[in-house]
């Protein structure tokens, strides 16, 4: 269609004509897609080619990765009370929620050695 024979329509009529192109658009791609699919199938029979012939990498690609379990983050926080810890993350427990966090922070190994000695055996 030309822009003058566009120009007369109205935005109805301009909207079903994209609804009609688009599906037509898709019928000829899905007609083509399954016709190039029948090729390459049909060449792969004929010389007896294989899919990793065809595309190497598809093999390697294809295989899934192993995932890894997302590690634990270590304590920052403890509570000298009940020896509760926190690491920061989520919401703040109870205990040090509404005060300074810099007034539980584990200052370094010392303590957390102090408080594997404190968990009894098989906790």
């Amino acid at each position: 269609m030309t822009d003058d024979q566009w120009a007369g329509l109205s935005l109805a009529e301009l909207l079903a004509a994209r609804e009609a192109l688009d599906a037509k658009i898709q019928a000829v791609r899905s007609e083509a897609r399954d016709a190039a699919i029948a090729q390459i199938r049909e060449l792969m029979a004929t010389y007896d080619l294989s899919q990793a012939d065809v595309m190497p990498g598809a093999a390697a690609a294809a295989r899934t990765r192993k995932i890894e379990p997302r590690k634990k983050a270590p304590a920052r926080y403890y509570d000298p009370n009940s020896g509760k810890t926190w690491t920061g993350r989520g919401k703040a427990p109870r205990w040090i929620a509404g005060q300074d966090y810099t007034n539980f922070l584990i200052p370094a190994e010392g303590i957390l050695r102090k408080m594997a000695q404190q968990v009894p055996a098989g906790a």
